[in-house]
């Protein structure tokens, strides 16, 4: 699984995945944060060092965290929630916060229509 993680990446992907995830469709936003949250699941060394990259990202994750369809929404959370246990925990949990992620973060677990996942994600 690591060596696919760093061909991927090594491969240019990550700039791809993060185009979609900001000028995509709405269903390209939703693989894309799909895409990333694969990649960044324990992936610190791999992902982390794209770290000037993924600022970027978390602005459209939290954007698709607001304004998503369900499953992205889901996607979203999920994937902020792994890029919070990248390399400095406290800088990308800071990034993360500053971003924007605590309002979209309590309406989904204040919604009673809520997913499980989504809950699930929005609590880590």
């Amino acid at each position: 699984v690591r060596a696919r993680r760093e061909t991927i990446i090594g491969a240019g992907a990550l700039d791809a995945i993060l185009a979609v995830l900001s000028n995509g469709s709405v269903k390209g936003k939703v693989f894309a944060a799909r895409a990333l949250g694969n990649l960044a699941y324990r992936q610190d060394e791999l992902v982390g060092a794209q770290w000037a990259n993924l600022s970027a990202a978390i602005k459209a994750l939290v954007t698709l965290l607001s304004n998503g369809n369900a499953m992205g929404k889901v996607d979203a959370a999920r994937t902020l929630a792994y890029i919070s246990h990248l390399g400095e925990e406290e800088t990308r949990l800071n990034s993360i916060v500053e971003a924007g992620v605590l309002p979209p973060l309590v309406t989904i677990m204040k919604d009673e229509s809520a997913t499980r996942d989504a809950l699930f994600y929005a609590s880590m």
